[in-house]
């Protein structure tokens, strides 16, 4: 995971903890294209504690019927206990609910569960599929205005679409 300044919007060396041309903290962690993880000082859109990094995080709610089955795909930034409360959530749900029909017992239900333990640990293999800030975007929207609340405006983007 490669590290973006959340100030200047320059690339900083992985294990980074300050950017190397601006000297500013947090960091925002990159994995391919999107933006993973955002050091403290951002507060989580569920709890508002803003003293610990958001994690980008991604569960499924599935629910099996006799004749069919529904998911309901959701993802956001959050910090590490919200992000488990999410995740613990949609396995209980998934583990009670999701298992009634033949397709959800021998395909849907296993890969939904699989989902969200693997998302316990880290952020989803295409994250910009989910919903996450391009870090490309962001970057952008730092350079063109040199306004930090456009380009972290982004966020509450991306956590409007998560809840979609």
């Amino acid at each position: 995971m490669t590290h973006l300044c959340g100030v200047c919007g320059s690339f900083s060396p992985k294990g980074s903890t300050l950017c190397s041309s601006c000297g500013a903290a947090p960091l925002l962690g990159v994995s391919g294209d999107a933006i993973v993880s955002i050091g403290p000082g951002v507060p989580c859109w569920r709890c508002g504690i803003d003293t610990q990094p958001l994690l980008f995080r991604v569960w499924i709610r599935h629910t099996g019927y006799v004749v069919g089955s529904r998911e309901l795909r959701s993802s956001a930034y959050l910090c590490r206990d919200c992000g488990d409360r999410e995740v613990a959530a949609a396995l209980i749900w998934t583990g009670l609910l999701g298992w009634w029909s033949i397709s959800s017992l021998v395909f849907r239900a296993p890969i939904a569960t699989f989902r969200n333990w693997a998302s316990a640990f880290r952020p989803p293999l295409r994250p910009l599929a989910w919903g996450a800030i391009p870090a490309a975007e962001f970057v952008r929207r730092l350079q063109e205005g040199g306004d930090l609340q456009a380009a972290y405006g982004s966020f509450d983007e991306a956590h409007e679409e998560g809840e979609r």
